[in-house]
């Protein structure tokens, strides 16, 4: 599939298109109202042009139009002058021209009698024509009807119309050649933030750096922070991976000597029970290792869901399994709490924390749940509770049962590794909190904030 344009490319034609086309309308319109003008000052010309000629033609007591040899406008009486004037009867026969007619017949507008005058463009687009009906009374009270009619070529009168037409276009060239310079300018600066952008993800992919840095646009800042935490997510699975391997082969160094020191010797039968103990060991490690770097943990893009029908389908689970006990658990769930994070990991938090709380409860187990502010995170945590009335955890036993790196073989008889591992992907994979504390029911209280 052929690689799209580059943004810089899109905009820039975008840009100039669309300068173009403003450009091109204002010229236009500019052109139109310049060329309005220009034809609306050869009307006014041409009618003071009639205004001359009515005030030179009399016509005498037999209603025949005399005209004086000279006239006032020179080109009148020059061949070929660009300016042409003529006067017609009513019938429309011709009764004078001026000599500036010679070898023209210009086909004048056709005015009514008594009529408005009529301004026009003839012969083939050549000449600006103007006709002017005159009602002529005669000193006996006879009437006469008399058009005085003028052109001018459109050659010489749209000479000013040429020379603004070509100031116009060179200056609106100009200033569209100036304008798509400041626009590549504003374009190069505009998309420098997303340029830096690619440039420090090429970096990450070469591993020059770790994340994206700072001070990007408002616009862009959502999207890097997000990168940045899909990143250091990412980074953390990977070091979760990492360590898990690494915990698991150490977990199993002990159980592994242990076989290969049976194996060497002679097999009491005593040996049997030993294997099956130490197999029994490695098989705890494998899946609680695998459950600690197998954790999605929160990131940005984490997805929020409702702790109530997790809680609710665990615990009917282990109400069965538990029948014997008649347990009775209690659920206080605000209506705004939620979880963000990996349905599998909050389904495994809470699997492990009522199965610890249904083993070592006696009648009663109550797990409250709600959210609370975060500084670090626009959409909050979640603060929950679970309380049993069972023995309770011994305070002097707490750090043990918490401690970092702690080993399978070295924790708390009866605790297992539910709790280990619980603390694990909160910290590590949530970067939140557990603690123990004594439970107003008599038995402990493991509180977690995710």
């Amino acid at each position: 599939m052929p690689s799209s344009p580059s943004l810089s490319r899109r905009l820039a034609l975008i840009a100039v298109c669309v300068l173009a086309a403003f450009l091109g309308l204002v010229g236009s319109v500019l052109d139109r109202a310049y060329r309005v003008s220009q034809e609306n000052g050869v009307r006014e010309k041409l009618q003071v042009q009639v205004y001359l000629l009515l005030g030179a033609a009399e016509l005498d007591d037999q209603g025949h139009l005399v005209m004086p040899e000279v006239l006032a406008e020179p080109r009148l009486s020059s061949p070929a002058s660009g300016l042409y004037a003529s006067i017609a009867a009513g019938s429309g026969a011709t009764l004078w021209q001026s000599l500036s007619c010679t070898g023209h017949r210009i086909p004048y507008p056709t005015a009514p009698i008594s009529g408005n005058p009529i301004f026009g463009i003839v012969g083939h687009g050549e000449y600006y024509a103007l006709t002017y009906p005159v009602t002529w009374e005669l000193a006996n009270g006879e009437v006469r009807n008399l058009a005085f009619q003028v052109a001018q070529s459109r050659a010489d009168a749209d000479v000013p119309v040429s020379g603004f037409r070509h100031t116009l276009w060179s200056w609106l060239a100009a200033v569209a050649a100036a304008l798509i310079l400041a626009q590549a300018g504003a374009l190069r600066w505009g998309l420098a933030p997303l340029r830096r952008l690619a440039n420090e993800i090429s970096e990450i992919e070469r591993g020059d750096r770790a994340g994206l840095g700072k001070g990007y646009p408002r616009e862009l800042s959502t999207v890097t922070d997000n990168l940045n935490a899909l990143l250091v997510s990412g980074s953390n699975r990977l070091k979760r991976y990492r360590d898990a391997l690494a915990d698991l082969a150490h977990s199993l160094k002990t159980p592994l000597a242990v076989l290969r020191s049976a194996a060497d010797g002679e097999m009491p039968a005593q040996h049997g029970d030993l294997i099956r103990e130490q197999v029994e060991r490695m098989d705890q490690a494998i899946a609680y290792h695998l459950q600690r770097g197998a954790a999605a943990g929160r990131s940005a893009f984490s997805s929020a869901l409702d702790p109530r029908e997790t809680l609710e389908r665990i615990g009917a689970s282990l109400l069965k399994v538990y029948a014997d006990k008649s347990v009775h658990l209690d659920l206080d769930i605000d209506d705004g709490a939620q979880f963000v994070g990996d349905p599998g990991d909050f389904t495994e938090v809470v699997g492990n924390l009522l199965d610890n709380a249904f083993k070592w409860c006696r009648s009663r187990i109550r797990v409250s749940a709600r959210s609370i502010r975060d500084e670090n995170s626009a959409r909050g945590r979640l603060l929950m509770d679970v309380e049993d009335d069972g023995p309770g955890i011994p305070k002097e036993h707490r750090q043990r049962v918490l401690a970092r790196g702690q080993r399978l073989d070295e924790l708390i008889p009866g605790q297992g590794i539910g709790l280990t591992l619980v603390r694990e992907m909160v910290e590590k994979a949530y970067c939140g909190s557990l603690t123990l504390e004594n439970s107003p029911l008599g038995g402990a209280r493991v509180r977690i904030i995710v």
